[in-house]
């Protein structure tokens, strides 16, 4: 490990580069310009070498080695140069005379950047050796001492060397095995296929005979899979207490993979897991996601002369991580799935509850209309009449929420594909005829006057559904205008045959996030506690729903100071399919 004085004021380029040295075991000091690193030098802090860019701010690099080697206290020390590659290779001729070691050019290839590193400190010590001068005739010890130094220094140079190659080695296993891992994880996101994938993964990359996954619930880790290769499928306790067992305690604090290599710990762990085979080394390593530990793998070798080693330690946990995370996703995933089934449930419950109940409710309020009917007949005094006429119109009114919940039903809830009848007819007619039952049926005791525009437009589609329909736009929009206002339907064709119809009053504006959510089912853009129109929010879904039967479509516009307008776009016909016959 050598000691490095590295000037360079690009943060970023200066980092890239420190990364390549720390993973040599180098030790690194970074200043951002060539005074700096002077100053550094004058306190006394002399590194192994000093690595600096040819161009500068102030002082240059070539300024700064002749400054260092014009030193007698620093002129022992080697200075690398870093050049960008448009400087040319003239620029190593000026290196060499202001007496660096070396120059590289951008972009830097690790491997070499460190061989050079390496070769100018060892060249640099060479130079320092004390024995350089002398005259082997004057000290016949001079060629044995000399040897012993080179040698000396040959041992220092294949150590390092060696040393930086198994951390180049250990670094490619973990990349290598979390690229594994990852590969297997991104497959597919079922909980009970990922704890068996990252089992079988894991016993796989680390030669484990035994491998086994706990999961985290709460203080508890419970078995989520356990697999033997090359012998039967061992068993071991299911659940395990975080709090009252040391080793899983320990885990829990994150602190790294465990490893159990001796007769004695190793013994300890098959009592605790209840292991029925005999392992000789054992590792234990939790799985992180987002710093928490949401599980731990369980790994044993039962080889005695292929235990795990703390490089096996190092990878486990380093893959360990990267699996926390896709076993995370897969937790998140299966509770998004059992959430969504539930809400599935919920809403088929829902469904069925109303077509019931809509059902149910259709009887009573035919009896109570039709005695209501036959009273107010007999009845002769005014004051009873009104009364009565009163449970009369109430009554017409459960009755039009009970239709709307069957129509929704039928047109959104049925098994069977809906048929439509459908018949040619002309659009202003319909809409004159659409504007009158709507006016006549409405309960809002309000005067609207309703102006109609339309061009001439034949259409072909099921009349009746059309008509529940716009009888529904139309009563919404009655309900949302204002004593004496009006409301305008204008209809125009379309460009590509059919017609563009829009309605529009000037009542209350509806803001853009509830565009969407008004043509769905009993959605209300008023609190229900708190909103002063009736209703149950079926209306405008049962228009979108007749709408998109006859392969058109609704959208709404609304401003603040302004209209609203729903606009209904038909096609000339359904599409190929939807009706049953023409009448």
């Amino acid at each position: 490990m050598a000691h490095i004085l590295f000037v360079e004021e690009n943060q970023n380029r200066a980092q890239n580069v420190q990364l390549m040295l720390e993973f040599a075991e180098h030790a690194v000091d970074i200043v951002p310009d060539a005074r700096l690193a002077i100053e550094f030098l004058d306190h006394g802090l002399l590194p192994d070498i000093i690595i600096g860019k040819v161009i500068m701010a102030g002082m240059d690099g070539l300024q700064l080695c002749r400054h260092v080697k014009s030193n007698q206290l620093w002129e022992h020390l080697p200075v690398m140069l870093l050049a960008e590659a448009h400087h040319g290779q003239g620029i190593q001729k000026l290196a060499q005379r202001a007496g660096a070691c070396a120059v590289l050019f951008h972009p830097l290839q690790r491997d070499l950047f460190l061989a050079e590193i390496d070769r100018g400190i060892i060249s640099a010590q060479m130079q320092t050796n004390p024995y350089r001068n002398a005259n082997p005739f004057d000290d016949p010890k001079f060629l044995g001492v000399y040897n012993q130094w080179l040698s000396d220094q040959l041992y220092q140079s294949t150590y390092n060397l060696n040393r930086t190659s198994i951390q180049r080695d250990l670094g490619d296993a973990h990349i290598a095995a979390i690229n594994s891992v990852s590969s297997v994880l991104g497959e597919n996101l079922d909980l009970h296929k990922t704890q068996v994938r990252i089992v079988e993964k894991l016993a796989q990359l680390l030669r484990a005979n035994v491998a086994a996954l706990f999961i985290r619930d709460g203080e508890r880790f419970t078995l989520g899979h356990i697999a033997g290769f090359g012998i039967p499928t061992p068993h071991v306790y299911r659940s395990h207490d975080s709090e009252s067992l040391a080793p899983i305690w320990q885990i829990t604090g994150n602190i790294g993979a465990l490893l159990f290599d001796t007769d004695n710990s190793v013994a300890d762990i098959h009592e605790l897991f209840g292991l029925d085979v005999a392992v000789q080394s054992i590792l234990l390593s939790p799985l992180v996601a987002r710093g928490d530990v949401t599980g731990f793998v369980f790994l044993g070798r039962m080889g005695k002369q292929d235990k795990f080693t703390s490089r096996d330690a190092e990878i486990v946990f380093s893959v360990a991580s990267v699996a926390g995370l896709g076993l995370r996703g897969a937790q998140l995933f299966h509770e998004l799935e059992n959430a969504y089934e539930d809400l599935q449930e919920l809403d088929k419950r829902r469904r069925e509850f109303v077509a019931i109940t809509s059902h149910e409710l259709r009887t009573p309020i035919a009896i109570m209309l039709g005695y209501a009917s036959l009273l107010i007949d007999m009845e002769e005094n005014p004051d009873k009449r009104t009364q009565l006429e009163t449970i009369e119109k109430q009554a017409n009114f459960l009755t039009s929420m009970v239709d709307a919940l069957l129509n929704l039903h039928e047109l959104t809830e049925s098994n069977q594909p809906i048929q439509l009848r459908c018949q040619r007819f002309d659009l202003q007619s319909f809409l004159d005829q659409a504007m009158q039952v709507t006016q006549r049926n409405n309960n809002y005791s309000k005067v609207v006057n309703i102006e109609l525009q339309c061009d001439p437009i034949s259409l072909v589609g099921d009349e009746i559904r059309l008509m529940l329909a716009f009888n529904n736009l139309i009563d919404n929009a009655i309900k949302f205008s204002d004593e004496g206002n009006s409301i305008s339907i204008h209809a125009i064709p379309h460009p590509h045959g059919g017609a563009v119809i829009t309605v529009t009053n000037s009542g209350k504006y509806i803001p853009l996030e509830h565009h969407e959510k008004i043509f769905e089912a009993f959605y209300q853009v008023e609190p229900a506690i708190t909103r002063s129109y009736g209703g149950m929010g079926l209306g405008l879904a049962i228009v979108k729903a007749v709408v998109q039967i006859h392969g058109g479509m609704i959208t709404v516009e609304s401003h603040p100071q302004g209209n609203t307008s729903f606009i209904v776009n038909l096609p000339a016909k359904p599409p190929d399919g939807y009706c049953q016959g023409m009448f």
